[in-house]
Protein backbone atom coordinates (compact mmCIF):
# COMPACT_ATOMS: atom_id res chain seq x y z
CA UNK A 1 0.00 0.00 0.00
CA UNK A 2 1.49 3.59 -0.87
CA UNK A 3 0.91 5.69 2.42
CA UNK A 4 3.17 9.01 1.00
CA UNK A 5 4.91 10.51 -2.61
CA UNK A 6 8.10 12.38 -2.32
CA UNK A 7 9.86 14.37 -5.63
CA UNK A 8 13.08 15.35 -5.05
CA UNK A 9 14.90 14.52 -8.34
CA UNK A 10 15.19 16.22 -11.32
CA UNK A 11 14.50 13.95 -14.24
CA UNK A 12 14.73 14.73 -17.91
CA UNK A 13 11.85 17.33 -19.70
CA UNK A 14 8.77 15.59 -20.69
CA UNK A 15 5.52 16.53 -22.00
CA UNK A 16 2.70 14.41 -20.10
CA UNK A 17 -0.78 13.94 -21.27
CA UNK A 18 -3.84 11.60 -20.11
CA UNK A 19 -7.27 12.05 -19.51
CA UNK A 20 -9.29 11.51 -16.15
CA UNK A 21 -11.17 8.49 -17.17
CA UNK A 22 -14.13 7.04 -14.55
CA UNK A 23 -13.21 3.11 -15.91
CA UNK A 24 -9.40 3.88 -14.60
CA UNK A 25 -10.09 1.07 -12.38
CA UNK A 26 -10.87 -2.67 -14.45
CA UNK A 27 -14.53 -3.75 -13.47
CA UNK A 28 -14.00 -7.30 -11.93
CA UNK A 29 -16.78 -7.75 -10.08
CA UNK A 30 -17.00 -11.68 -8.86
CA UNK A 31 -13.31 -12.25 -10.09
CA UNK A 32 -11.34 -14.72 -7.65
CA UNK A 33 -8.61 -12.52 -5.06
CA UNK A 34 -5.42 -11.58 -7.04
CA UNK A 35 -2.17 -12.76 -4.73
CA UNK A 36 0.26 -9.54 -6.06
CA UNK A 37 3.42 -11.06 -4.02
CA UNK A 38 4.99 -13.32 -1.33
CA UNK A 39 7.64 -13.33 0.36
CA UNK A 40 10.18 -15.10 2.56
CA UNK A 41 12.35 -13.49 4.74
CA UNK A 42 15.36 -14.95 5.43
CA UNK A 43 15.42 -16.66 1.81
CA UNK A 44 18.52 -18.89 3.09
CA UNK A 45 19.56 -20.48 6.01
CA UNK A 46 22.74 -21.90 7.05
CA UNK A 47 22.98 -24.90 9.07
CA UNK A 48 26.78 -24.28 10.17
CA UNK A 49 25.09 -20.52 11.38
CA UNK A 50 23.04 -22.27 14.01
CA UNK A 51 23.05 -24.48 17.10
CA UNK A 52 21.73 -27.78 17.53
CA UNK A 53 18.22 -28.53 19.35
CA UNK A 54 18.70 -32.29 19.87
CA UNK A 55 19.68 -34.27 16.69
CA UNK A 56 17.50 -31.25 14.60
CA UNK A 57 17.80 -27.29 13.76
CA UNK A 58 14.06 -25.28 14.64
CA UNK A 59 13.88 -23.22 11.02
CA UNK A 60 11.99 -20.05 11.60
CA UNK A 61 11.23 -17.86 9.29
CA UNK A 62 8.56 -14.86 8.17
CA UNK A 63 6.16 -15.50 5.50
CA UNK A 64 4.39 -12.17 3.80
CA UNK A 65 1.89 -11.75 0.76
CA UNK A 66 0.17 -8.60 -0.90
CA UNK A 67 -3.55 -9.52 -1.59
CA UNK A 68 -5.62 -7.54 -3.97
CA UNK A 69 -9.50 -8.40 -4.23
CA UNK A 70 -11.78 -6.66 -6.20
CA UNK A 71 -14.66 -7.22 -4.00
CA UNK A 72 -12.77 -5.04 -1.39
CA UNK A 73 -10.28 -5.84 1.58
CA UNK A 74 -13.13 -7.60 3.54
CA UNK A 75 -13.64 -10.79 1.11
CA UNK A 76 -10.35 -11.78 1.58
CA UNK A 77 -11.01 -15.24 3.64
CA UNK A 78 -8.05 -16.89 4.04
CA UNK A 79 -4.55 -16.31 2.62
CA UNK A 80 -2.57 -19.85 2.99
CA UNK A 81 0.31 -21.61 2.88
CA UNK A 82 2.36 -24.95 1.95
CA UNK A 83 5.46 -26.16 2.23
CA UNK A 84 7.58 -28.27 0.60
CA UNK A 85 10.28 -29.84 1.45
CA UNK A 86 13.39 -31.12 -1.73
CA UNK A 87 11.77 -33.68 -3.80
CA UNK A 88 8.78 -34.61 -1.07
CA UNK A 89 5.65 -35.07 -1.82
CA UNK A 90 4.26 -34.29 1.37
CA UNK A 91 3.77 -31.09 3.22
CA UNK A 92 6.59 -29.63 5.49
CA UNK A 93 3.95 -27.11 7.54
CA UNK A 94 1.38 -25.93 6.70
CA UNK A 95 -1.18 -22.97 8.02
CA UNK A 96 -2.82 -19.65 7.21
CA UNK A 97 -1.15 -16.11 7.41
CA UNK A 98 -2.31 -13.45 9.65
CA UNK A 99 -4.34 -10.54 7.41
CA UNK A 100 -2.92 -6.75 9.01
CA UNK A 101 -5.37 -5.87 12.04
CA UNK A 102 -5.73 -2.27 10.28
CA UNK A 103 -7.98 -3.28 7.33
CA UNK A 104 -7.93 -0.35 4.12
CA UNK A 105 -10.83 0.75 2.27
CA UNK A 106 -9.18 -0.61 -0.51
CA UNK A 107 -9.03 -4.41 -2.01
CA UNK A 108 -5.55 -4.13 -0.96
CA UNK A 109 -3.63 -6.03 2.46
CA UNK A 110 -0.51 -7.21 3.59
CA UNK A 111 -0.30 -10.81 5.44
CA UNK A 112 2.29 -11.78 7.50
CA UNK A 113 2.80 -15.21 9.25
CA UNK A 114 5.92 -16.82 11.16
CA UNK A 115 6.90 -20.91 10.66
CA UNK A 116 8.91 -22.47 12.79
CA UNK A 117 10.22 -26.30 11.32
CA UNK A 118 12.72 -28.45 12.39
CA UNK A 119 15.54 -29.82 9.62
CA UNK A 120 18.03 -32.43 10.00
CA UNK A 121 21.63 -32.16 8.21
CA UNK A 122 20.26 -34.68 5.75
CA UNK A 123 17.62 -32.22 5.00
CA UNK A 124 19.10 -29.40 2.83
CA UNK A 125 18.31 -28.38 -0.37
CA UNK A 126 15.51 -25.88 -1.76
CA UNK A 127 12.31 -25.46 -0.12
CA UNK A 128 9.28 -24.19 -1.43
CA UNK A 129 6.45 -22.18 0.02
CA UNK A 130 3.29 -21.95 -2.28
CA UNK A 131 0.75 -19.31 -1.32
CA UNK A 132 -2.95 -18.54 -2.12
CA UNK A 133 -5.79 -16.01 -1.24
CA UNK A 134 -9.37 -17.57 -1.04
CA UNK A 135 -12.45 -14.93 -0.98
CA UNK A 136 -15.71 -15.24 1.34
CA UNK A 137 -17.50 -17.07 -1.88
CA UNK A 138 -14.49 -19.64 -2.32
CA UNK A 139 -12.88 -18.57 -5.05
CA UNK A 140 -9.43 -19.55 -4.75
CA UNK A 141 -6.35 -17.16 -6.51
CA UNK A 142 -3.51 -18.44 -8.62
CA UNK A 143 -0.65 -20.22 -6.09
CA UNK A 144 2.71 -17.81 -5.92
CA UNK A 145 6.06 -19.79 -4.77
CA UNK A 146 8.72 -18.67 -3.36
CA UNK A 147 12.20 -20.37 -2.45
CA UNK A 148 13.68 -21.03 0.89
CA UNK A 149 17.48 -22.10 0.52
CA UNK A 150 18.34 -24.47 3.56
CA UNK A 151 22.35 -25.18 3.06
CA UNK A 152 25.24 -26.18 4.95
CA UNK A 153 28.05 -23.77 4.08
CA UNK A 154 27.69 -22.79 0.73
CA UNK A 155 24.37 -22.39 -0.85
CA UNK A 156 22.51 -23.93 -3.86
CA UNK A 157 21.90 -21.80 -6.91
CA UNK A 158 18.37 -19.96 -7.22
CA UNK A 159 16.75 -19.39 -9.78
CA UNK A 160 13.34 -17.13 -11.12
CA UNK A 161 11.91 -15.43 -13.69
CA UNK A 162 11.17 -17.98 -16.14
CA UNK A 163 10.64 -16.95 -20.22
CA UNK A 164 9.30 -18.90 -23.06
CA UNK A 165 8.56 -16.46 -25.99
CA UNK A 166 7.42 -17.90 -29.84
CA UNK A 167 10.19 -16.45 -32.48
CA UNK A 168 9.04 -18.70 -35.42
CA UNK A 169 6.77 -21.51 -36.42
CA UNK A 170 7.57 -24.02 -39.23
CA UNK A 171 4.82 -25.60 -41.16
CA UNK A 172 1.92 -26.48 -38.24
CA UNK A 173 3.48 -28.80 -36.17
CA UNK A 174 6.55 -27.26 -34.59
CA UNK A 175 7.67 -24.04 -32.87
CA UNK A 176 10.57 -22.34 -31.93
CA UNK A 177 10.70 -20.75 -28.46
CA UNK A 178 13.32 -18.61 -26.52
CA UNK A 179 13.71 -19.59 -23.23
CA UNK A 180 15.06 -17.34 -20.65
CA UNK A 181 16.08 -17.96 -16.38
CA UNK A 182 17.68 -15.61 -14.17
CA UNK A 183 19.86 -17.63 -11.81
CA UNK A 184 22.07 -16.68 -8.80
CA UNK A 185 24.56 -17.91 -6.57
CA UNK A 186 25.47 -16.51 -3.01
CA UNK A 187 29.45 -17.61 -3.84
CA UNK A 188 28.82 -15.80 -7.29
CA UNK A 189 27.65 -17.09 -10.71
CA UNK A 190 31.15 -18.55 -11.21
CA UNK A 191 29.92 -21.09 -9.19
CA UNK A 192 27.31 -22.21 -11.53
CA UNK A 193 28.08 -25.03 -13.75
CA UNK A 194 24.35 -26.30 -15.23
CA UNK A 195 21.74 -24.15 -16.18
CA UNK A 196 18.63 -26.95 -18.15
CA UNK A 197 15.28 -26.64 -19.41
CA UNK A 198 13.40 -29.64 -19.97
CA UNK A 199 9.80 -29.45 -21.89
CA UNK A 200 7.23 -32.23 -21.17
CA UNK A 201 4.13 -33.13 -23.35
CA UNK A 202 6.05 -32.85 -26.54
CA UNK A 203 8.04 -35.19 -28.56
CA UNK A 204 11.18 -34.64 -27.58
CA UNK A 205 11.65 -34.19 -23.35
CA UNK A 206 15.46 -33.88 -23.49
CA UNK A 207 16.78 -31.38 -20.61
CA UNK A 208 18.53 -28.46 -23.27
CA UNK A 209 21.40 -26.41 -21.78
CA UNK A 210 20.78 -23.05 -21.18
CA UNK A 211 24.06 -19.98 -21.93
CA UNK A 212 24.65 -16.25 -20.27
CA UNK A 213 27.37 -16.16 -23.38
CA UNK A 214 25.85 -13.50 -24.72
CA UNK A 215 25.78 -15.13 -28.09
CA UNK A 216 23.05 -14.76 -30.59
CA UNK A 217 22.98 -18.22 -31.44
CA UNK A 218 21.36 -19.43 -27.90
CA UNK A 219 19.38 -15.96 -27.75
CA UNK A 220 21.88 -14.27 -25.05
CA UNK A 221 21.74 -10.76 -25.03
CA UNK A 222 24.45 -9.93 -22.52
CA UNK A 223 27.13 -12.62 -21.20
CA UNK A 224 27.39 -12.67 -17.48
CA UNK A 225 24.16 -10.89 -16.79
CA UNK A 226 23.02 -14.07 -15.06
CA UNK A 227 20.18 -14.94 -17.24
CA UNK A 228 20.62 -17.69 -18.78
CA UNK A 229 18.91 -18.33 -22.64
CA UNK A 230 18.63 -21.06 -25.19
CA UNK A 231 16.22 -21.53 -28.09
CA UNK A 232 14.58 -25.16 -29.20
CA UNK A 233 11.97 -26.42 -31.13
CA UNK A 234 8.83 -28.36 -30.06
CA UNK A 235 6.46 -30.56 -31.45
CA UNK A 236 3.43 -30.73 -28.91
CA UNK A 237 2.31 -33.92 -28.72
CA UNK A 238 -1.33 -32.97 -28.27
CA UNK A 239 -1.60 -29.48 -27.95
CA UNK A 240 0.62 -26.30 -26.48
CA UNK A 241 -2.03 -25.88 -23.50
CA UNK A 242 0.01 -29.13 -22.76
CA UNK A 243 3.24 -28.09 -22.62
CA UNK A 244 5.28 -27.27 -19.67
CA UNK A 245 9.05 -26.22 -19.73
CA UNK A 246 10.93 -27.04 -16.40
CA UNK A 247 14.31 -25.03 -15.46
CA UNK A 248 16.88 -25.87 -13.06
CA UNK A 249 20.41 -24.96 -12.02
CA UNK A 250 23.39 -26.83 -10.81
CA UNK A 251 26.39 -25.73 -9.11
CA UNK A 252 29.97 -27.16 -8.57
CA UNK A 253 29.47 -29.04 -6.02
CA UNK A 254 26.49 -30.70 -7.42
CA UNK A 255 23.71 -29.18 -5.52
CA UNK A 256 20.65 -28.37 -7.13
CA UNK A 257 18.62 -25.44 -7.21
CA UNK A 258 14.69 -25.10 -7.23
CA UNK A 259 12.48 -26.05 -9.58
CA UNK A 260 10.98 -23.13 -11.58
CA UNK A 261 7.37 -24.70 -14.18
CA UNK A 262 5.85 -22.78 -16.81
CA UNK A 263 3.19 -23.48 -19.20
CA UNK A 264 4.22 -23.10 -22.99
CA UNK A 265 0.63 -21.78 -23.17
CA UNK A 266 0.67 -17.85 -22.18
CA UNK A 267 -2.36 -14.91 -21.03
CA UNK A 268 -1.26 -11.61 -22.04
CA UNK A 269 -0.98 -9.25 -18.88
CA UNK A 270 -3.01 -6.49 -18.15
CA UNK A 271 -3.45 -3.42 -16.36
CA UNK A 272 -6.04 -3.22 -13.32
CA UNK A 273 -5.66 0.52 -12.61
CA UNK A 274 -3.99 3.67 -14.00
CA UNK A 275 -3.38 6.22 -11.15
CA UNK A 276 -2.64 9.46 -12.94
CA UNK A 277 -4.02 13.19 -12.97
CA UNK A 278 -6.21 14.23 -15.82
CA UNK A 279 -4.75 18.18 -15.66
CA UNK A 280 -1.22 19.63 -14.50
CA UNK A 281 -0.99 23.06 -13.76
CA UNK A 282 1.62 24.59 -16.38
CA UNK A 283 3.96 26.67 -13.80
CA UNK A 284 5.39 30.26 -14.70
CA UNK A 285 8.74 29.25 -13.20
CA UNK A 286 10.67 26.42 -12.14
CA UNK A 287 9.77 23.07 -12.04
CA UNK A 288 6.25 21.39 -11.29
CA UNK A 289 6.84 17.32 -10.32
CA UNK A 290 3.89 14.50 -11.18
CA UNK A 291 3.92 11.04 -10.55
CA UNK A 292 2.34 7.93 -12.51
CA UNK A 293 0.85 4.96 -10.80
CA UNK A 294 0.00 2.23 -13.01
CA UNK A 295 -1.01 -1.49 -11.56
CA UNK A 296 -0.58 -4.67 -13.37
CA UNK A 297 -1.88 -7.86 -13.17
CA UNK A 298 -0.66 -11.32 -15.08
CA UNK A 299 -2.39 -14.76 -14.61
CA UNK A 300 0.91 -16.39 -14.98
CA UNK A 301 2.08 -14.63 -11.97
CA UNK A 302 3.67 -11.11 -11.53
CA UNK A 303 7.11 -12.39 -12.12
CA UNK A 304 5.51 -12.82 -15.76
CA UNK A 305 6.15 -8.89 -15.82
CA UNK A 306 8.41 -8.18 -18.25
CA UNK A 307 8.51 -3.94 -18.10
CA UNK A 308 5.71 -1.00 -18.29
CA UNK A 309 6.09 2.21 -19.54
CA UNK A 310 4.83 4.62 -21.51
CA UNK A 311 5.10 7.04 -24.41
CA UNK A 312 3.70 10.94 -25.39
CA UNK A 313 1.98 9.90 -28.63
CA UNK A 314 1.96 13.70 -29.19
CA UNK A 315 5.77 14.29 -29.36
CA UNK A 316 6.90 14.16 -32.50
CA UNK A 317 9.37 11.37 -31.32
CA UNK A 318 7.73 9.54 -28.95
CA UNK A 319 10.25 7.44 -26.84
CA UNK A 320 9.07 4.02 -24.50
CA UNK A 321 9.63 5.41 -20.97
CA UNK A 322 9.91 2.52 -18.41
CA UNK A 323 8.02 2.73 -14.92
CA UNK A 324 9.18 1.14 -11.97
CA UNK A 325 8.34 -1.63 -9.06
CA UNK A 326 11.81 -1.23 -6.98
CA UNK A 327 10.61 0.63 -4.21
CA UNK A 328 12.81 3.40 -4.75
CA UNK A 329 10.83 6.43 -3.76
CA UNK A 330 13.13 9.36 -4.13
CA UNK A 331 14.44 8.72 -8.12
CA UNK A 332 10.83 6.78 -9.06
CA UNK A 333 8.37 7.86 -6.76
CA UNK A 334 7.85 3.93 -5.96
CA UNK A 335 7.04 3.08 -2.16
CA UNK A 336 6.58 -0.44 -2.08
CA UNK A 337 8.88 -2.47 -4.33
CA UNK A 338 7.23 -5.80 -5.48
CA UNK A 339 3.68 -4.79 -5.48
CA UNK A 340 2.27 -5.09 -9.11
CA UNK A 341 2.30 -1.20 -9.12
CA UNK A 342 5.24 0.95 -11.27
CA UNK A 343 5.69 4.43 -10.81
CA UNK A 344 7.80 7.23 -12.57
CA UNK A 345 8.17 10.83 -11.68
CA UNK A 346 7.62 13.60 -14.50
CA UNK A 347 8.80 16.99 -14.75
CA UNK A 348 6.53 19.94 -16.40
CA UNK A 349 8.68 23.07 -16.62
CA UNK A 350 7.79 26.63 -17.70
CA UNK A 351 8.94 25.82 -21.47
CA UNK A 352 6.27 23.02 -21.63
CA UNK A 353 3.66 24.17 -24.16
CA UNK A 354 -0.21 23.58 -22.46
CA UNK A 355 -2.99 22.26 -24.37
CA UNK A 356 -3.63 18.53 -24.48
CA UNK A 357 -1.27 15.37 -24.53
CA UNK A 358 -1.72 11.91 -25.41
CA UNK A 359 -0.28 8.89 -23.82
CA UNK A 360 0.52 5.27 -24.66
CA UNK A 361 0.57 3.07 -21.37
CA UNK A 362 1.73 -0.31 -22.23
CA UNK A 363 2.48 -3.69 -20.22
CA UNK A 364 4.53 -6.69 -21.65
CA UNK A 365 5.30 -9.95 -20.38
CA UNK A 366 8.09 -12.35 -20.73
CA UNK A 367 5.86 -14.45 -23.50
CA UNK A 368 6.30 -11.40 -25.73
CA UNK A 369 1.86 -10.56 -25.24
CA UNK A 370 1.47 -6.86 -24.43
CA UNK A 371 -1.53 -4.91 -23.34
CA UNK A 372 -1.99 -1.07 -24.34
CA UNK A 373 -4.46 1.54 -22.96
CA UNK A 374 -3.85 5.60 -23.83
CA UNK A 375 -4.49 8.37 -21.64
CA UNK A 376 -5.01 11.82 -22.00
CA UNK A 377 -3.68 14.88 -19.86
CA UNK A 378 -4.38 18.62 -20.30
CA UNK A 379 -1.92 21.22 -19.53
CA UNK A 380 -3.58 24.28 -18.51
Amino acid sequence: MRTSHVFSCLLPFLMIACEKNPMDAIDSHGAAPFLQSASVSPTSVDLDAMSTTGSSYQITVLLGAVVNDAQGATDIAAVSYVLWGPGNDTPVSRGTLTVASSVPATGTVTCTGTVVFPVTRSQTGTYRIEISATDNAGRTSSRVSTALAVIKGRSAPVISLPGARTLAASGTDSTLYGMTITASDSNGLGEISLVTVKPSGTRNTSAVTMFDDGLPSHGDALAGDGIYSTRMWLAPLTSIQEVVFEYQAFDKRGQQSNVVHRQASNDPPHFVRLSIPATIQHPSSGTTFVSFFATVADNNGLDDIDSVYFRNLSSATPTSLLMYDDGDLVVHGDSVAHDATYSRIVSIDASTATGIRQFQFSVTDRAGARADTVRNITIN
